[in-house]
């Protein structure tokens, strides 16, 4: 399952980026501004059908955000 979060999470940063980045990637470097961060956890919750909290602006990477979502998701199956 995380595979499959981490390649949606992966597309929907290239659709908004340009360009795929990695799951090493630092968030910071993506260049995501405050409102493309509040764009992108839109996505996320449309896109996984979860709701995000005020964790996800204390993840560091592409692959925390993975792991996070994920967590969310198999929470939301329970």
């Amino acid at each position: 399952m995380i595979q499959d979060v981490e390649s949606r999470i992966l597309d929907l940063l290239a659709e908004k980026l340009g360009v795929r980045p990695t799951s090493a990637d630092k968030l910071a470097h993506l260049n995501l501004d405050s409102l493309a961060l509040a764009e992108f956890s839109a996505d996320l919750e449309k896109s996984f059908d979860v709701r995000l909290d005020e964790h996800v602006l204390d993840l560091n990477t592409v692959g925390d955000m993975v792991t996070y979502v994920s967590r969310l998701c198999e929470r939301a199956r329970t």
